[in-house]
């Protein structure tokens, strides 16, 4: 197993292979230009300059020069940046309008609202209101290099289908409202990232549902919540209660450190997202999606104050019952109400693209001592589960038990008789 201090030494060779980077990107970038000309869908003559953010940068050059044939060079350097030259230089239909057209922001009040909550969340994030979708992009943190959530083949048919009889700002507000404000949840490409990056991911994530709560918990008849955003936002949640979310966003925006705002939990975070790649290779930086009970652990050790020193494997082993619990806080009331909200969701697939909708309330399974909220899948690939707070959980009396709540039930109010059954 490569250890950090082994990623530490590699010297010239990650600096090299750090300083391939902008050359393979033009590359990729002219070969995609080339593609559109000679197919007739160049809507410009701009010769684009893709960028990497810095902090993303050393860690996909550490990974490269570990493993020079690793996924992670051709899915970072060739195929997104490929996919990100054709959104934003392509003349082809829908793309060009939803992309290019000048915006009245007035007629975007989910897109605005979002944007303007996050900016009273972060001070950092941007709050005016660029010319175009693609104006907004280009500020975003992966803006530089990956493609757009959302913005791929099949979804801009779906959008090209509803442009055929609605309005462009009505189809921006409500298809791509939640996948930018989680592209602007990264905030700028200046700032120091977390690592892992799945830890990056599930910030933004946990941020976006505070600036759009939509974008996990769809309002009532629509379909456009963020396919696997629970999955996320549970861990940036978690991760806000376990350090507290003043130090947090501090860190996040990049008016801290993130040892000084995570103390040992960050130095910990990296040794484990290392270990987890090196493990898995996968061909990005997300390998804990479906799995993150062992970062919740992490997490609660961190709280309580107790050694860190764990593989992944042996957090996932670890018997909630042996870390301490404080006391329930107005913030883990708000995270097991949110718990049942995702159980409350359905993911599927029209055409193609991708989309989350409500459901009437299922069966809620409570699992106290895994310390889960979860329910049969209705469609998703994994079925869905939330974290059932560690501090609410030591103090319920039941163990395992099912919930039923009624069709149109108010989940808040669930979540806190669930509360008072100590």
């Amino acid at each position: 197993m490569t250890d950090l201090a082994t990623l530490s030494g590699l010297g010239a060779a990650l600096t090299a292979t750090r300083a391939g980077f902008p050359a393979r990107l033009a590359r990729t970038a002219a070969a995609k230009l080339r593609e559109l000309e000679r197919a007739g869908r160049r809507r410009d003559d701009v010769t684009p300059t893709l960028h990497i953010p810095s902090t993303f940068a050393d860690t996909l050059a550490a990974a490269i020069t570990l493993d020079p044939d690793a996924p992670l060079a051709w899915h970072y350097l060739d195929t997104m940046p490929a996919l990100h030259v054709e959104q934003l230089h392509t003349s082809a239909h829908p793309t060009a309008v939803l992309l290019h057209t000048p915006l009245d922001w007035s007629r975007l009040p989910r897109l605005a609202g979002a944007i303007a909550r996050l900016h009273a969340l972060v001070p950092t994030a941007a709050a005016d209101h660029p010319a175009t979708i693609a104006d907004l992009y280009r500020r975003a943190y992966y803006g530089g290099f990956m493609p757009i959530l959302y913005a791929y083949p099949d979804d801009l048919a779906a959008m090209a289908r509803e442009l055929a009889s609605h309005d462009l700002h009505a189809v921006v507000d409500r298809w791509l409202a939640a996948p930018l404000i989680h592209e602007l949840a990264h905030l700028s490409p200046a700032r120091a990232a977390i690592f892992p990056g799945y830890l990056d991911e599930c910030i933004a994530g946990w941020l976006s549902m505070r600036a759009l709560p939509e974008f996990v918990y769809p309002a009532p008849g629509e379909a456009n919540a963020l396919f696997a955003a629970p999955w996320f936002a549970q861990v940036g949640q978690a991760l806000a209660r376990a350090v507290g979310e003043p130090a947090l966003l501090a860190a996040h925006a990049g008016l801290a450190g993130w040892d000084d705002a995570l103390g040992p939990l960050a130095a910990a975070a990296a040794r484990l997202g290392w270990g987890e790649y090196l493990e898995r290779r996968d061909p990005h930086f997300l390998s804990s999606n479906f799995r993150p009970e062992p970062w919740l652990k992490l997490f609660a050790l961190a709280s309580a104050r107790k050694p860190l020193d764990f593989t992944l494997q042996q957090l996932d082993a670890l018997n909630w019952a042996d870390i301490p619990a404080g006391a329930p806080t107005p913030a883990d009331s708000a995270a097991l109400a949110d718990g049942l909200r995702a159980m409350c969701t359905r993911s599927y697939q029209d055409r193609g693209a991708y989309r989350v909708a409500r459901r009437p309330p299922p069966p809620i399974t409570i699992d106290v001592p895994s310390r889960t909220i979860s329910a049969a899948a209705d469609g998703d690939p994994v079925a869905p589960r939330y974290p059932l707070p560690h501090a609410i959980a030591a103090t319920l009396r039941q163990r395992v038990f099912t919930i039923q709540p009624p069709p149109d039930a108010d989940l808040d109010a669930v979540a806190r008789q669930l509360e008072a059954d100590v």
